[in-house]
């Protein structure tokens, strides 16, 4: 999964992919190619003790897609406010900690 979003969201990777399917890889191929590219990458910057930083000026390999109105918040672009359930609780969220169980 993560030579996949490589694919997506790093321009370098992403055009090694085209790359090699304009040269008549096949699909998976080409992914298995930016896998072990993404590897070699990562024990690189582990080895070097670094970090990684895109290069100035690249844009990402495939833009996401845009999100509409409603899903941007409304007309203002302001996240919508998160609704209180029944208790009066607000609902959890993907950085709030669970209740304890009884």
């Amino acid at each position: 999964m993560a030579a996949v979003a490589a694919t997506r969201h790093n321009p370098d990777l992403g055009r090694k992919h085209r790359d090699l399917i304009g040269r008549g890889k096949p699909p998976k191929v080409a992914l298995v190619a930016v896998m072990r590219k993404l590897l070699l990458l990562a024990n690189a910057l582990l080895r070097q003790n670094r970090l990684w930083t895109p290069r100035a000026g690249d844009e990402p390999a495939a833009a996401p897609p845009a999100e509409t109105a409603e899903e941007a918040g409304g007309p203002s672009g302001q996240p919508p406010a998160r609704a209180a359930s029944a208790g009066g609780q607000p609902p959890h969220g993907p950085g709030d900690p669970l209740p304890a169980r009884a």
